[in-house]
């Protein structure tokens, strides 16, 4: 048996209650909390945040020792109400007897019932008493034998878990050294992948500094600050491409170099910061110049308006300005006015200002970045930390070992307490069958004062007479075995680890956690003009030169409040349509704008329209109002309080759960023309997409997508092989994201969570076996607890093996076993299909002694660069844990 069974995976009543007391405590001091904050700033706040809602979870059933607990006591009282049946009454006490009355038919009927239960309780006679007597030693003689059964199965446990340990011991040996071999070649095959990128880099020769030495950066930071005055539109192209180049180099050495020190990873954000800050700094100093020469360097569309537009790779400026022009003596009234409406198709946005702003000696500026430099400096960018004991970040063997050892210290803690409870069940039976002496003294003492007459004998009498309660059968004391102390620590581990992982944001506030900025930031300023110049004939202008020379942006926010409702009783015809008259008042007062989405990402549902809050660092959606998606024409329209950086927020768990996934190798002509080794597939079926990878070596590509044929986002990744980070990098950023992270749980319901020792070991076993076996999702995973993963397995060389069907396997941390159950059973089974099947360890002992020759040959031929892409690719989409 193993350390953790099937049958022991499931708590106790006893530890039930203790979880259930706990979990009543907490929900007590929380509401004490609540209670004791006043009606303050704290009180306002946590009314501001959204909190973490736990997963409702049905309690886990009694486990195997609660379950013989409760058998030996219903025995016990069965062997009770045999003794108090074959008990034998005490005489009745000789005294007068009083003439009895003739009792009515009436009261005949009434003391009927009471004669029958009288009848009932006398002892029986004859056979009945034989068959009582048997069925009394019987359960006697059942309840010795369970105590002596009890005692030599916990020996025998004790010893079939250390024959198991050797040889689990022995078999993940073997499997740590191969995985640990064929890591280590990749991280050395990386770091001189790394190494030769660097050099080539440095033999580049084109004038710009080396991204990983961080004093060329400073000197080319140094260097581009003294030529602030040579700005303008027409050098921006070149030094954004430049700047923009420099940074993406620095995201790729923070997020994915091999060489990680904690400071040099510092030092690069820094200097990312920097270049950022002044990559903006130079744009609005560019169009600073602009504005300065509107005439001259703008195009005059008519006789007041003006434009002009720069098309970058990751920049688009469009601006739009009004002519300065002599102000009309004639007023126009307030029914004539026109709010100032402009359009720029360059980015597909369309603003219209409030009445109130006519734009007079102002000029709008409408930036669309193709990056986004800010929400990474968000609050809640980054991914929460755990204490070292949530994460489990050991290898199975490390794992198995530990809990060996610690079964054995909680066994040698409980080995007292077992024993005190054995002989209680001795002492109990012993009770039960040989009542103390006291009873029969009783007995004695009532026939004695029996004999004696007078008053005093028969209030004794009537004393006597009452029969004494049973002793009440008080349930003995559950001791948890070990197995069930070690799953209650991991389950309370597993839910905090869920409550810390969830980021705590104001209602207001996008979690970036949750959702994503996608398709790049839109800035809109009302900006006012500099002084323009003025032509004093021949060749002479005159400007006024105001200080700083830099863009003045006109502020604008304007909070929205609704006008408050009238009573319900003055409701009428008239209030109603005055009451929606001020609401579109109200609304009027904020600019109106419309954006067509862009087709660079795929939106499964309709987006969220956010303002960056530089004041906070946060993305937050307190100014946007009345936000209207138009699905056909894929643009959306709103109400904006603030102006400045806008931009879309899209779930980013949209397509989880998975409904399937398989992971084969690849077949047909294409694997033949890729070479001997070919290479993997692994199809992946989301909520709303189907999605198949195709590995080969250590490159990684997109091989098709389905469901999602409207959206061309994707079309230029297709076929297309890169390093695994970067596509993962190229689907976000396309708004595809089916690369969970570590706190999706935390957002996602309905997730069959496995334990991550096992998933990981499981994760690189399916890696090694991935040119031989194909894998596949089963329905009878989500079925099973966290430390058991159910999912189908197949070979794939070989006559015989194509003609069997898909088997089910059950992966816990102590075995894996294929077991008697299949994908369309009615229940799910956990016994071996195979009774004489040998103990393996993980799944790769399981292939190597079932394996035919050629599956054999392919597992031993599979290199290190596609087995360890393969699991990579299966760590990234967690397809384990991720599956519904």
């Amino acid at each position: 048996m193993d350390p953790v069974d099937t049958d022991s995976a499931t708590t106790a009543s006893g530890s039930i209650t203790i979880l259930k007391k706990k979990s009543l405590k907490k929900r007590a001091k929380r509401a004490n909390r609540r209670r004791d904050v006043g009606v303050g700033v704290e009180q306002i706040l946590d009314s501001e945040f959204e909190e973490y809602e736990e997963e409702d979870e049905e309690p886990p059933a009694v486990g195997g020792t609660a379950k013989e607990m409760n058998t030996f006591l219903g025995k016990i009282q069965r062997l009770m109400e045999i003794i108090i049946l074959t008990r034998p009454k005490p005489a009745a006490s000789k005294k007068k007897k009083k003439k009895s009355k003739k009792m009515s038919k009436a009261e005949n009927a009434a003391a009927a019932p009471a004669k029958a239960e009288k009848d009932k309780e006398r002892p029986p006679t004859g056979a009945a008493a034989a068959e009582l007597e048997q069925d009394k030693n019987r359960l006697i003689k059942e309840l010795q034998d369970e105590i002596q059964q009890e005692t030599f199965n916990n020996e025998q446990k004790v010893q079939i878990e250390e024959e198991r340990m050797r040889q689990r011991k022995a078999q993940l040996e073997k499997t740590w050294h191969r995985v640990h071999e064929r890591r280590k070649a990749f991280m050395d095959y990386a770091l001189k992948c790394f190494e030769e990128d660097e050099w080539l880099r440095y033999m580049s020769c084109d004038g710009l500094p080396d991204p990983g030495v961080l004093p060329e950066l400073n000197t080319f930071l140094f260097l581009w600050s003294l030529n602030d005055s040579k700005a303008s539109m027409k050098s921006l192209p070149r030094q954004c491409e430049i700047v923009i180049y420099l940074i993406r180099k620095l995201d790729e050495i923070i997020e994915f170099s091999p060489r990680s020190e904690p400071t040099y990873i510092q030092d690069c954000k820094q200097i990312r910061q920097k270049f950022r800050e002044k990559l903006q700094g130079w744009i609005d100093m560019a169009s600073y110049c602009l504005l300065r020469q509107i005439e001259r360097d703008t195009i005059r569309v008519d006789l007041k308006n003006a434009r002009y537009v720069q098309q970058l790779t990751p920049l688009v400026c469009c601006f739009w300005a009004l002519i300065r022009m002599p102000i009309s003596l004639k007023q126009v009234a307030e029914k004539d006015k026109k709010a100032v409406e402009v359009a720029f198709e360059e980015v597909g946005l369309t603003i219209t200002m409030p009445l109130d702003l006519d734009c007079y000696c102002t000029a709008i500026r409408v930036l669309w970045l193709g990056y986004d430099h800010y929400s990474d400096q968000a609050t809640s960018f980054d991914l929460p930390r755990l204490p070292d004991e949530y994460l489990m970040n050991t290898d199975l063997l490390t794992f198995c070992q530990r809990e060996h050892e610690r079964l054995s210290e909680i066994r040698e803690e409980q080995r007292e307490g077992r024993q005190q409870r054995l002989e209680e069940k001795r002492a109990m039976i012993r009770r039960i069958v040989n009542p103390p002496a006291s009873a029969v003294t009783a007995d004695k003492a009532s026939k004695h004062e029996g004999r004696k007459g007078g008053k005093k004998a028969g209030q004794s009498k009537s004393k006597a007479s009452e029969p004494e309660p049973e002793p009440e059968l008080k349930p003995l004391p559950h001791l948890a075995s070990p197995e069930e102390i070690v799953l209650q620590r991991e389950e309370e581990i597993r839910k905090e680890s869920k409550r810390l992982l969830f980021t705590r944001c104001k209602k207001t506030e996008i979690n970036l956690r949750k959702y994503a900025i996608l398709g790049g930031l839109y800035r809109i300023d009302l900006i006012n003009q500099p002084p323009q110049p003025k032509d004093m004939r021949r060749d002479i202008y005159l400007t006024t030169l105001q200080l700083p020379k830099e863009l003045e942006f006109v502020k604008f926010w304007r909070p929205y409040k609704a006008p408050p409702p009238a009573p319900d009783s003055e409701r009428t015809p008239e209030v109603i349509e005055a009451e929606m008259k001020a609401l579109e008042a109200a609304m009027e007062a904020l600019a109106l704008v419309t954006l067509k989405l862009p087709d660079t990402v795929m939106w499964f549902e309709p987006p969220m329209v956010a303002h960056w809050l530089a004041d906070e660092g946060i993305w937050s959606t307190e100014d946007v109002h009345d936000i209207k998606y138009n699905e056909e024409q894929q643009t959306i329209t709103f109400r904006t309080g603030r102006l400045g950086l806008h931009g879309l927020a899209a779930h980013r768990f949209v397509n989880l759960p998975f409904q399937s996934w398989e992971l084969k190798p690849e077949t047909g002509k294409a694997a033949a023309a890729a070479g001997v080794s070919g290479g993997v597939a692994l199809n992946i079926t989301g909520a709303i997409i189907q999605l198949e990878f195709l590995v080969r070596e250590d490159l990684v590509s997109l091989h098709s997508i389905v469901g999602a044929s409207s959206s061309t986002a994707l079309q230029d990744l297709l076929g297309k092989f890169m390093k695994l980070h970067l596509l993962i990098l190229k689907m976000r950023e396309a708004g595809c994201d089916v690369f969970p992270e570590l706190d999706a749980v935390s957002y996602v319901k309905g997730l069959a969570q496995k334990h991550p020792v096992v998933s990981r070991h499981l994760q690189a076993c399916m890696g090694l076996l991935a040119k031989a076996y194909i894998f596949s999702w089963s329905r009878w995973n989500a079925t099973r607890g966290p430390r058991e993963i159910a999912l189908q397995i197949k070979e794939v060389h070989g006559c015989i093996a194509k003609e069997r069907s898909n088997a089910i396997l059950l992966v816990t941390p102590f075995r894996s076993t294929v077991v008697k159950c299949s994908e369309v059973s009615p229940e799910f089974s956990d016994e071996p299909a195979d009774e004489n099947d040998k103990f393996y360890a993980d799944v790769y002992h399981y292939a190597l002694h079932n394996a035919g020759i050629k599956s054999r040959l392919a597992m031993k031929n599979v290199s290190f660069k596609l087995s360890t892409t393969v699991t990579k690719l299966l760590e990234a989409t967690n397809i384990l844990n991720m599956s519904a």
